[in-house]
């Protein structure tokens, strides 16, 4: 506990019944306990709410530690796009400017694997561009279906629901409502759109179908995607289950 006048201890108020209280805290892992230099409270900070900001300096020299469970972002070279006509003439005109400029005799054979390794690696990102793999800031699995357009509702439906806990008005109430209808509908709308290119990719490359279809089954077992929109059988029944539409895949693979 650090040493601080009271006004900068209580985190939360009642100004008509002159009720405080410290409920707020600023919690860190035991190996980042011992560079917690300070924390208190900030007053004058709007947050619409009955709480006090509550600020904790942290000081930290060393070297970065290596997190246990934190989150994994990869960048990696989006190679399959060389299976694209354009993206592949594009890549061998880069690596031909490249090794033009490369000496003829650069002297032993490690730095003249390392040249070449560097003008490979810089044709292949300026041509393939880059991919990111792993999750995103927060840890939230990267999705294909988490479009501006729905980061944008969420966050007009979160900002509602703050002005609804503040207010607690029936207009605010409504308003509340209204942009978390408009929020799930457009993750709805989004979802549908990646389920409908992924059975025209399906469609579009029959040899890479296979793969695609049980990456997908693989991430659907594990629970880290929506769930599966309908389709039709062969005799034209609509199919909404996941076993069902499952099942209809295979057939289609296996036939194809």
């Amino acid at each position: 506990m650090f040493e601080h006048k009271d006004v900068h201890k209580c985190t939360w108020y009642q100004s008509t019944l002159g009720r405080r209280a410290m409920i707020d805290f600023v919690i860190v892992s035991s190996d980042l306990r011992p560079y917690v230099l300070d924390t208190r409270v900030k007053r004058g900070a709007e947050l619409s709410t009955d709480h006090h900001l509550v600020v904790s300096w942290v000081e930290w020299r060393g070297k970065p530690l290596d997190r246990p469970g934190k989150p994994k972002r990869v960048v990696r070279v989006n190679w399959e796009r060389l299976e694209e006509a354009q993206v592949h003439e594009a890549f061998n005109s880069h690596l031909r400017r490249s090794f033009s400029g490369i000496p003829v005799e650069v002297g032993d054979i490690e730095p003249e694997w390392l040249v070449f390794k560097a003008s490979i690696a810089e044709a292949a990102a300026g041509s393939c561009g880059l991919k990111v793999l792993g999750a995103l800031r927060g840890g939230n699995p990267r999705t294909s279906w988490w479009t501006p357009l729905v980061r944008e509702a969420v966050r007009l439906k979160k900002e509602a629901f703050r002005d609804l806990l503040s207010r607690g008005t029936p207009e605010a109430d409504e308003r509340y409502r209204q942009a978390r209808r408009a929020a799930a509908s457009s993750v709805a709308e989004a979802k549908q759109r990646v389920w409908e290119k992924f059975g025209e990719d399906m469609e579009k490359d029959f040899r890479a179908a296979p793969k695609l279809f049980w990456k997908t089954v693989r991430h659907l077992r594990r629970g880290k995607q929506g769930t599966i929109q309908a389709v039709y059988s062969k005799d034209g029944t609509l199919l909404t289950s996941t076993d069902g539409v499952l099942g209809r895949w295979k057939n289609t693979l296996r036939n194809s």
